[in-house]
């Protein structure tokens, strides 16, 4: 799953009932509960939910893109010793840090992060609102040993039919008594990408079993397309450390 984040505050294992019928994480219950994924934050809101950032666990998967660099998304997958050798490693997770901890980061944004030789970072993948992808630029491009950032993050269109297929298939997956553990995530780790009707699942998960029963979840809705990209930890684990 590419970059995959959150914005409420909440520590690991921090998790509370939604809508008293699935347990979710305050980075899923933001998702769910917003009444306008289109809307920018206010200037209060967006203070607020900085004040609750929190240190997160390593998580990554990775995804190709058209780009010769070393590309690397952001999910829920621990980082393996021998890709933490890597020699680009530390300004990944720098990177990876800054993606994971900008608070109006959700499960239905995708990310992907590349570094290039000297210190040359490029972000791609998509978001809902234009903000988050200037947002996140500004958080890179502000680290130390970054010399400069190629912003690709496409942002998708503004759509209520899109706006009710995210939330539709959102419940339907981690409402999903196979996937309340996912939810129940600091940071869940399937993404639910929409771009005019067609819907991406990105991200990782623990079997081929919830590989396949998410696609199913997902295609009961009047989609046009599903593609489902979601992936098994030693296949996402493996992508990164032939990377090197």
């Amino acid at each position: 799953m590419s970059l995959r984040s959150n914005g409420l505050r909440a520590g690991a294992g921090q998790h509370r009932w939604f809508s008293g019928c699935f347990p979710a994480s305050e980075h899923l219950a933001r998702a769910l509960l917003s009444s306008d994924v289109t809307r920018a934050p206010s200037e209060a809101e967006d203070t607020h939910a900085r004040k609750g950032h929190v240190t997160m666990t390593k998580l990554l998967t990775m995804r190709r893109i058209a780009l010769p660099l070393m590309a690397l998304a952001v999910t829920a997958l621990p980082v393996s010793p021998a890709a933490a050798d890597g020699p680009r490693q530390d300004l990944f997770e720098r990177v990876q840090e800054q993606v994971l901890r900008y608070p109006f980061f959700t499960v239905f944004d995708d990310i992907s992060i590349e570094i290039a030789d000297e210190g040359h970072v490029v972000i791609a993948g998509h978001v809902t609102q234009g903000y988050k992808a200037r947002a996140i630029e500004k958080r890179v491009d502000a680290l130390d040993g970054v010399t400069a950032v190629t912003n690709a993050i496409a942002v998708l269109p503004a759509s209520l039919f899109d706006d009710q297929l995210r939330r539709g298939i959102a419940r339907a997956i981690y409402g999903n008594s196979n996937f309340w553990h996912y939810g129940a995530r600091a940071y869940p780790s399937i993404h639910i990408v929409v771009n005019r009707g067609h819907v991406t699942l990105t991200g990782v998960v623990d079997t081929e079993a919830d590989r396949m029963l998410a696609r199913v979840l997902a295609g009961q809705f009047s989609a046009f397309s599903v593609t489902n990209e979601l992936r098994l930890p030693h296949e996402a684990t493996a992508e990164l450390e032939a990377l090197g």
